[in-house]
């Protein structure tokens, strides 16, 4: 039986068809607005069996917000927390990897990660697939390796300090790219053209 399909829309929408946030015509079709860092559509059916998937892709969209709110939160504690370490283990505190900071970075990384599981999911936008979250991905991972030489690797305060301040700038590249929704994150303000196609 073929069952139609409609469009939750997770931002406002005004009587025009166009986004109140964005302006931007709203394209049902494609599913997505043309400001994907604003806006967002979840295709799903009107009817679906309880507790099939698209019954939870119906729950969470109902609670994007939230999911976006605990990210982006999630995104600034952890930056804080590493900066407030590396801080501290340039000089040579105990604090900077005392067990309780370190568990509770564990914490707030994994609750990290999985909203950002979550919306990847409910936004179809996948590493590999989709420009600025390949970027995103790779800027990640080499975060995650500066952070590690900045915490424990690095022997000399100068290269705690180098460490520290290449991890904190690829931070802001990775803040940049996650608002930008392009690989040239922050760059796209400062050159419009960046974001030409």
């Amino acid at each position: 039986m073929n069952q139609q399909t409609r469009s939750i829309h997770l931002e406002q929408q005004s009587a025009s068809g166009k986004h109140d946030v964005c302006g931007h015509p709203c394209p049902h079709q494609s599913g997505l607005c043309l400001d994907r860092s604003r806006c967002a559509h979840i295709l799903i059916l009107d009817e679906e069996p309880e507790g099939s998937l698209l019954s939870v892709a119906r729950m969470l969209a109902d609670h994007y917000l939230q999911i976006r709110l605990l990210h982006v939160s999630c995104v600034a504690l952890s930056g804080l927390l590493f900066a407030t370490r590396g801080l501290l283990r340039i000089v040579d505190h105990p604090l900077a990897n005392h067990p309780r900071a370190r568990y509770l970075s564990y914490l707030i990384d994994t609750t990290l990660l999985a909203a950002a599981l979550l919306l990847a999911w409910m936004l179809h936008q996948y590493p590999f697939r989709d420009a600025w979250l390949t970027t995103k991905v790779l800027l990640l991972v080499l975060y995650i390796g500066l952070g590690i030489f900045a915490l424990k690797r690095a022997r000399s305060r100068g290269a705690r300090i180098w460490a520290l301040a290449a991890a904190l700038a690829t931070y802001a590249s990775i803040v940049g790219v996650a608002i930008a929704h392009h690989p040239a994150g922050w760059l796209i303000y400062l050159r419009p053209s960046f974001g030409s196609p």
